[in-house]
């Protein structure tokens, strides 16, 4: 079981897993023929015919059977003396993103992208239908094909999938972030995102490249080396609204960038995080959504982790050149 406890200084909440090992699993429990292994879908786009379950499916959407949010138990909200805590309310679920076992975005074909961007902006729209989640995340992690497997993560699959989570509450991240965006629409009256799209691509030092719909760049002020982000070049605040030329735009966008990063970092892993626009009465016209991308090459020194001051040894415009001239 996990419950939520909310630090009492920052206010950030955590939670606090107490679920058993999942150990190594002998089988996939992700390959086709083994869907009873996996709670029954949510979503899921299949052949015609084929038996709801059962395989002859492209993408799956199920719950996750090792949740850090769950439906049950409603949200429980309690205090423990000074502090606040509640249950682990909220929705966790699995993108099974393939039937191959071992196919990389680099690897897929562009429709079968398109097949898992429908698949979040589908669960992202369902989800929001229950008014208590105030914030859905999207977030991925991507082995290269040398990397070395960490023996105390062998309960993580190698089958592509990715997360979807429905929470109850804003992360800090992301209430830092719509701070800034207000902040700046304050004062100046237009979005910061917006501005930083329109200094990047005039500037064209950080830029990694540039579809109809998208912008892949490193950031000015990357925390972490090869830092990349894949934002709309347009002002768009939710990313579930997308609309069909645009999913399949970033489908090219993303394939392109995480073959890039493949070829660079190949014994790295390559996590993704997808922040969008809060839910419900916090929903902010003004937000911008956008992916992040890191390679995650090193840990964080002890000056990182005890001040939350980033010091990055590749700079952005030298990241963003040697991505650029990957082909």
């Amino acid at each position: 079981m996990s419950e939520l406890r909310r630090e009492p200084v920052l206010r950030r909440w955590v939670a606090i897993s107490t679920s058993p090992s999942k150990g190594k699993k002998e089988t996939c429990p992700f390959c086709p023929g083994s869907e009873g292994a996996t709670p029954p879908e949510t979503f899921v786009l299949r052949e015609t015919g084929s038996r709801e379950n059962g395989p002859g499916w492209w993408v799956r959407v199920v719950p996750n059977q090792y949740p850090l949010f769950r439906l049950e138990g409603g949200l429980g909200k309690r205090a423990e003396g000074m502090y606040d805590m509640m249950n682990n309310f909220g929705a966790h679920e699995v993108v099974i993103e393939t039937p191959e076992h071992q196919q990389t975005w680099p690897e897929m074909e562009l429709g079968q992208l398109e097949r898992i961007l429908q698949a979040y902006c589908q669960r992202s729209l369902s989800l929001r239908g229950d008014n208590r989640f105030r914030q859905i995340l999207i977030t991925k992690h991507h082995w290269g094909p040398k990397h070395h497997w960490d023996p105390t993560l062998e309960h993580l699959l190698h089958h592509p999938h990715s997360h979807i989570v429905a929470m109850p509450f804003i992360p800090a991240r992301i209430e830092d972030e719509i701070r800034g965006v207000l902040e700046y629409q304050q004062r100046k009256e237009r979005c910061i995102y917006c501005d930083i799209i329109s200094q990047e691509l005039r500037a064209q030092k950080r830029v990694i490249l540039e579809t109809d719909h998208f912008l892949t760049f490193a950031p000015y002020a990357s925390r972490y080396p090869y830092e990349t982000w894949v934002i709309p070049k347009s002002h768009f605040p939710d990313f579930a609204m997308l609309s069909g030329s645009q999913v399949t735009d970033l489908s090219q966008a993303l394939k392109a960038i995480y073959t890039k990063m493949q070829k660079a970092f190949e014994e790295a892993m390559i996590s993704m995080v997808l922040h969008t626009t809060p839910l419900q009465e916090f929903y902010r016209e003004e937000y911008h959504w956008h992916i992040e991308l890191r390679a995650r090459l090193a840990r964080p020194m002890g000056f990182e982790w005890g001040t939350g001051f980033f010091i990055n040894y590749v700079a952005p415009e030298e990241a963003a050149s040697v991505l650029r001239d990957i082909q």
